[in-house]
């Protein structure tokens, strides 16, 4: 599938995506999920691929089969023995996310409401 994909809660990936995938909430990306292009996200866990940007304003996990290249900024980042990763990798702080762009820039009013409404 090409294309941009756009959620406010949380998602599972176990196909294969050229484009965009961004989540308020955590992205999984399963062993059989393919990804060339972004992800933007709170959390999220890669066990499958994953070829481009990744941008997690909470922890990412790479589990030990998977593979990630491109560029990494997260709030906190564990990488397991095994997996493959090649990548510039940018730590900030998760109160503070240093996105080249919003997550979710549409749903911004909603995010905001939420947190009203949550915390």
């Amino acid at each position: 599938m090409k294309g941009e994909l756009q959620f406010i809660g949380p998602a599972i990936m176990n196909g294969r995506l050229e484009g965009a995938i961004r989540s308020l909430r955590k992205i999984v990306v399963g062993s059989i999920g393919w990804i060339k292009g972004q992800l933007q996200c709170g959390e999220c866990e890669i066990h499958g691929k994953v070829y481009g940007e990744v941008q997690v304003e909470g922890a990412l996990t790479i589990t030990s089969n998977a593979v990630c290249k491109g560029s990494i900024q997260a709030g906190a980042l564990e990488i397991h023995p095994g997996a493959d990763v090649k990548a510039t990798v940018h730590i900030h702080q998760a109160t503070r996310p240093k996105f080249t762009t919003p997550v979710i820039q549409p749903f911004s009013p909603i995010r905001n409401i939420l947190k009203q409404i949550f915390g």
